[in-house]
């Protein structure tokens, strides 16, 4: 009889141990990711944001055609040539560099020239730990003569990330003429003081 439940025992156990691996390996799998095409680039959608992956760097693709108002007539100046998205920081424009203290409120750049040919990119050493800027970006159509609505991203950087980049596409792309950035309060986790630096590429 004592051999009978202590078999019944270990049965009972191993059954128990099995389907809790089970159970974890089941759990373990990722989910598959539902991805959109957005400008030509293969973009999944997370936070309302579409974003894209390129050589293992992120990048948020903001179409432009999708913000301007449809009563708006924009002719793109289809002959500017983008240049690649793959070329190094020091390639890239800078714009405006600052230091930003969010103890009192919402941060805002002056409002500065630029004509981006492929989007923008932020970037703060002040994180070792992974911390989060909530970004606004403002763009000026020189074609529209208008502000096209903003758009909101959130940037995390730490002393090994910095993501996402930001894509811009669509034809009033090309028309980009001026450019401002908040930094919001809310959202943000990095600790003020900070330092960031906006380019253009």
């Amino acid at each position: 009889m004592k051999a009978f439940i202590k078999k019944l025992t270990a049965s009972v156990l191993i059954t128990a141990i099995t389907a809790a691996m089970t159970g974890n390996v089941y759990a373990a799998e990722p989910e598959a990711k539902a991805y959109v095409q957005v400008a030509g680039n293969n973009c999944v959608v997370e936070y309302e944001l579409h974003f894209t992956e390129i050589d293992g760097e992120k990048y948020v693709v903001i179409n432009l055609d999708d913000l301007i108002p449809n009563n708006v007539n924009i002719s793109g100046n289809k002959s500017k040539e983008k240049r690649s998205i793959f070329s190094t920081l020091e390639d890239k424009r800078k714009l405006y560099s600052d230091t930003v203290n969010l103890t009192n409120g919402d941060y805002s750049s002056p409002t500065l020239n630029c004509s981006p040919d492929t989007g923008f990119i932020v970037r703060s050493y002040n994180a070792f730990f992974e911390k989060d800027v909530k970004v606004r970006m403002h763009m000026y159509s020189g074609t529209a003569l208008q502000w096209i609505p903003s758009i909101t991203v959130n940037l995390r950087f730490s002393a090994f990330l910095t993501e996402p980049n930001i894509i811009i596409q669509g034809e009033p792309a090309s028309e980009i003429s001026k450019c401002r950035m908040e930094i919001l309060k809310e959202g943000t986790t990095l600790d003020s003081p900070f330092s960031y630096t906006l380019y253009e590429y």
